[in-house]
């Protein structure tokens, strides 16, 4: 039954969810393989789309499908809860997008293209891998977490993805300020990318851990808006 029922929002959430990320990852493999002709350094182009593009990409598609159903008046009335159906769509998006990036971070590791992380020399090799997967796995679930809070806080797909992309975009242009001040750090999402590796040791494990709780914060947040039925029947603002 559940196999079932993953399959159904599977096919009802349609190829862009499944394709965007396998995308974004072969798109940034390919300009690799352009800027290697060119004798140019790519472990930052790499990088970039684990810990920028997918996560925005998730966010967003969590933003435009988790808050808005065209027949949302039907799913109310059926036995299961509505919160349920969001609560898989949530997983698929999330899910298949960790998936992507622990391939592609895999592939990034065998060709020895992975940014030099401050990771501890001492610990185990399995402990260093799973710390590296921060790069991509906390900024993913801090925007997931922030586009399901502003799909059910706004009901507005366009106000919530124009919202995720404000964000994005403000952090690439504001990142020396985010460097430099220290009580920023916390909401600083692509601290691997934009920081220099002089600076990279002082914040980054913290920056991750920090970027995690808030998303687990926002997720909370989110649990108890799902329990409010009522939003559900309110008119979505710009989805007619």
């Amino acid at each position: 039954m559940l196999l079932d029922r993953l399959s159904y929002e599977i096919r009802l959430l349609g190829r862009p969810v499944l394709l965007t990320p396998c995308l974004i990852m072969l798109v940034g493999g390919l300009l690799a393989i352009v800027l290697h002709l060119g004798h140019t350094k790519m472990i930052g182009l790499f990088t970039a789309c684990l810990e920028m593009f997918l996560p925005l990409a998730a966010g967003i598609f969590v933003a435009t499908l988790c808050g808005y159903d065209p027949a949302i008046e039907l799913q109310l009335t059926l036995p299961a809860r509505y919160r349920r159906t969001i609560l898989y769509r949530l997983a698929i998006i999330g899910i298949w997008t960790a998936c992507v990036a622990i391939i592609a971070s895999l592939i990034l590791e065998w060709a020895r293209l992975e940014k030099a992380l401050p990771l501890t020399s001492t610990s185990p090799m399995v402990l260093q891998w799973g710390t590296a997967q921060l790069t991509w796995l906390a900024p993913l679930l801090w925007f997931v977490a922030i586009g399901l809070f502003l799909a059910l806080l706004l009901r507005s797909r366009a106000a919530s993805s124009a919202l995720l992309g404000g964000i994005w975009v403000a952090e690439n242009l504001m990142y020396g300020l985010l460097i430099g001040t220290p009580w920023l750090h916390p909401v600083f999402l692509f601290a691997t990318t934009l920081t220099p590796p002089s600076a990279l040791s002082t914040f980054w494990f913290a920056n991750r851990i920090e970027l995690l709780a808030t998303a687990l914060l926002f997720l909370l947040i989110s649990w108890f808006q799902l329990h409010q039925t009522e939003t559900f029947l309110q008119k979505t603002q710009g989805d007619e």
